[in-house]
């Protein structure tokens, strides 16, 4: 199992998801959720920079969060990403925009 921390004092949120054996920690520029029965496996989403986790919903998908001063929400949902990704783009991605991206992507995003 790896290391929670160090955690960022006051900029951080945790809590057990409603939905699973799940425990949830949002914390510098990543969100986790590791499982309660198998600390081995966890689902991260992680981001280019450093967040304020202010709070979070009862199943760790919705936070509120600061990026340099700026205060917002984030669904933490791939599924509206993608829809909304593909109704701006209108295309899927080049082979470019697909580097900075996991690379467990599959081939077509916008099908």
């Amino acid at each position: 199992v790896s290391s929670l921390g160090p955690l960022n004092s006051g900029r951080w949120t945790a809590g057990v998801a409603k939905d699973g054996p799940r425990f949830i920690l949002a914390n510098g520029n990543t969100v986790r959720f590791q499982s309660v029965q198998d600390p081995g496996r966890f689902e991260s989403y992680d981001f280019g920079k450093e967040q304020e986790f202010l709070a979070m919903s009862r199943n760790g998908r919705t936070l509120l969060r600061s990026v340099d001063g700026s205060t917002d929400v984030i669904r933490l949902d791939p599924s509206l990403w993608k829809r909304h990704l593909c109704a701006v783009v209108g295309r899927d991605l080049t082979p470019d925009e697909r580097q900075g991206l996991p690379h467990d992507l599959p081939e077509r995003i916008c099908a």
